[in-house]
């Protein structure tokens, strides 16, 4: 179900950003998710031990996700969507779609993506259930990225399986 009908997401969103309360507060978690103390590293077991898997083609993405941002910014974008929208999209680019190494890494405005369940199919990636993603460029373009390439972060919603809710939908009434 579309709940874009009753609440002006956009409002709502710029209403949520413009708090001085919420946005410090949103800053602080987006800090310390992008900081180098939570930064993700790859492990290898050996016996006992976990050791260090030094020039991991993931840990290497992370170094220079895309040729514009930084691995710090992406995870800031996100968080402030996440805490926003309860929604937050990252592209990770391939050479076909579902095919191939990840290249790039890029974030998605949470305001422009749409998930699609009607697409519901087998990744062509996984073997696993998957669905599109419709992406609003502008008023008049639309593209779909495929599932495969989408990871799609989201807070539990018991309304709504395919959509995040925002933690700030309960301060509603409070912002306004």
């Amino acid at each position: 179900k579309d709940y874009s009908d009753t609440v002006d997401t956009a409002e709502a969103v710029r209403l949520a950003i413009t708090s001085a309360w919420v946005y410090s507060g949103i800053k602080i978690i987006a800090d310390r998710v992008a900081s180098a103390e939570s930064r993700f590293q790859v492990k290898r077991r050996v016996g006992e031990e976990l050791r260090d898997v030094r020039s991991h083609p993931f840990e290497v993405l992370l170094e220079n996700p895309n040729s514009m941002m930084t691995i710090e910014y992406i995870l800031r974008y996100t968080t402030f969507w996440a805490f926003l929208t309860g929604n937050a999209y990252i592209f990770v680019s391939t050479v076909a779609p579902g095919v191939g190494q990840p290249e790039e890494l890029w974030p998605l405005p949470a305001n422009r993506i749409t998930p699609l369940p009607t697409s519901l199919r087998m990744s062509r990636l996984t073997g696993k259930p998957c669905i599109d993603y419709k992406y609003k460029i502008d008023d008049e373009h639309v593209q779909i990225l495929p599932g495969e390439n989408v990871v799609h972060i989201r807070f539990a919603n018991i309304f709504d399986f395919w959509q995040g809710l925002s933690p700030l939908t309960a301060m509603m009434d409070a912002l306004k």
